[in-house]
């Protein structure tokens, strides 16, 4: 799952997706396990406006 994501799944999410498959783990130990793995999961970027709408391009 994590691969399949391309790192984007923490450990809420992949514990949701193994709930769904019958795997029943508390979240803390997933990311216990993901951080003896070194997996982390991915944060979107914050969009970040970089000029105003009323200034011409250069």
């Amino acid at each position: 799952m994590y691969d399949q994501h391309k790192g984007r799944y923490g450990a809420p999410r992949i514990q949701i997706d193994l709930a769904e498959q019958g795997h029943h783990h508390s979240v803390r130990r997933i990311a216990r396990l993901m951080r003896d793995l070194g997996l982390y999961g991915k944060t979107r970027r914050k969009f970040v406006k970089t000029r105003t709408a009323n200034m011409p391009f250069r």
